[in-house]
């Protein structure tokens, strides 16, 4: 079975895993949202985060080097165990036979230290507990008995411990661990293609125990060049380890087979979810189009895939929220009070009263669902020579229009004023089209009376206008 993995490229962007061979159309739209990051393999989801590159090695190598300043000085043995404990610590596994090298040699001079601090009170010194280890009945030096477990057919040699007393001492309890009833370590279930290695040596992944001293022991997985799982496991004799990973083919197929937002996420899937982002997606190819649900610790989600063509902007956005907007468009206005300022010299002609104007404005919106609030301020300019209206010593001719809007996305009322004498109502309509919205609007301005210094009370006529424009929207 093919599993391609997507990665994370921002925060936001979630994993992308396609059980089977996706439609290369249907991947592209999937591939395509926001949320989606770039493409990885099966192997990433399992891929851990670890120092694979030697780097804890050379360190414990280095530290080796350095310590062995203080074989010569009072209580230098102190130093020699704690920095070495420290390197060791931070070694998580054992690439090959050069590794193992390096920890025999770490293993060996530290038990050196060990042996010559505290010589025979070893098994009674409580300082000493952390540094000794049953075996056969007997308390032995503990990092000699681990560099037994991981290199049991080496000798120390005076390059790995200069004094003779202690080397005698080690070379022996080689022998007597070699005649303890070994471990065993083996193959549970792994991922097809999954090789077991142990103590830097690649070992049968069938199922059949590799014997090994009692100690320390380092165990890994790999698949795929990466390392899957990883443990240092101490085993007393007659142990037995069977190493499974925990998120096996089983678990992970039958999982992705049944996947519905009602599926149960499995607890072997909740440590790889951590390590890519906390949320991965599994996308498959269908009849319609592409289904993707989204897999976290919180349970399972369906992700909206927009149709191919459709708006891919907030103004569709199933979430809604807060947006803003500009509108430009055109349309015609009708009023006998459009000759006001010139009421002695415009001729009474339709085209005095009839205008065709150019119309802009600036809004904000909120959407809940299909329901939709805002406001905002429209502009109309009708552009004849009498279409300008009195405002005490000068004219106005282009018409602000302050509204609010009340309706869903697709249509509503609008209330307001039309300057500078109009009460406003009238109604919009808007149709999404791609990442714009072509709307329709038709207003009435309302009479009213309007109190003159020199003259009776002016009543105003209506002013009816309406108005198509393209609105381009966007949420911050």
């Amino acid at each position: 079975m093919l599993l391609t993995v997507v990665g994370i490229q921002t925060a936001a962007s979630a994993p992308i895993l396609w059980p089977g061979e996706p439609d290369p159309a249907q991947e592209s739209r999937v591939f395509d949202l926001p949320d989606a990051g770039d493409r990885l393999e099966r192997v990433d989801l399992r891929r851990l985060d670890l120092d694979t590159s030697g780097k804890a090695i050379e360190a414990l190598s280095r530290a080796l080097a350095d310590v062995r300043a203080y074989e010569t000085r009072l209580d230098g043995e102190l130093v020699i165990m704690a920095d070495l404990e420290a390197a060791l610590g931070r070694v998580a596994l054992l690439r090959d036979g050069k590794d193992r090298e390096t920890v025999f040699r770490a293993l060996a001079y530290q038990g050196f230290a060990v042996d010559r601090y505290f010589a025979s009170a070893l098994a009674s010194d409580e300082a000493a507990s952390p540094w000794r280890a049953p075996v056969d009945g007997r308390q032995v030096v503990r990092p000699w008995r681990d560099a037994v477990a991981v290199e049991p057919g080496r000798e120390a040699t005076a390059y790995d411990i200069s004094e003779a007393p202690q080397r005698i001492a080690f070379n022996d309890l080689r022998r007597r661990l070699l005649d303890v009833l070994p471990a065993g370590v083996g193959a549970g279930e792994l991922p097809e293609g999954a090789t077991l290695w142990l103590d830097g040596v690649e070992v049968a992944s069938d199922g059949t125990n590799t014997r090994v001293p009692p100690g320390v022991h380092y165990v890994h997985v790999m698949l795929e060049g990466a390392v899957i799982l990883h443990d240092r496991v101490e085993l007393a004799p007659t142990d037995t380890l069977t190493v499974d990973v925990p998120l096996a083919d089983a678990v992970l197929d039958g999982f992705l087979a049944s996947l519905t937002p009602e599926t149960p996420v499995p607890d072997a899937l909740l440590p790889a979810l951590k390590r890519v982002g906390g949320e991965i997606w599994v996308g498959r190819s269908g009849e319609k189009g592409p289904v993707v649900l989204a897999v976290s610790a919180a349970g399972v989600r369906p992700v909206e895939v927009p149709k191919p063509g459709r708006d891919r902007s907030p103004t569709v956005d199933a979430e809604g929220g807060l947006s803003v907007h500009a509108t430009v468009g055109a349309g015609w206005m009708s009023s006998a009070d459009f000759y006001l300022a010139q009421y002695d010299v415009a001729p009474a002609t339709g085209a005095t009263v009839n205008a065709a104007v150019l119309s802009g404005g600036l809004g904000v919106a909120f959407d809940a669902g299909l329901l939709r609030v805002g406001g905002g301020l429209d502009v109309l300019l009708p552009p004849g020579p009498h279409h300008t209206a009195p405002t005490g010593d000068a004219v106005l001719r282009a018409r602000p229009a302050p509204h609010v809007y009340a309706g869903t996305r697709y249509g509503g009322l609008v209330a307001g004023f039309l300057f500078p004498w109009h009460p406003l109502l009238g109604a919009r309509a808007s149709l999404p089209a791609g990442p714009l919205e072509i709307t329709v609007d038709g207003r009435m301005g309302l009479p009213g009376d309007l109190p003159r210094a020199e003259a009776d009370i002016y009543r105003t006529s209506p002013i009816w206008s309406t108005t198509a424009g393209v609105t381009w929207r966007l949420r911050p």
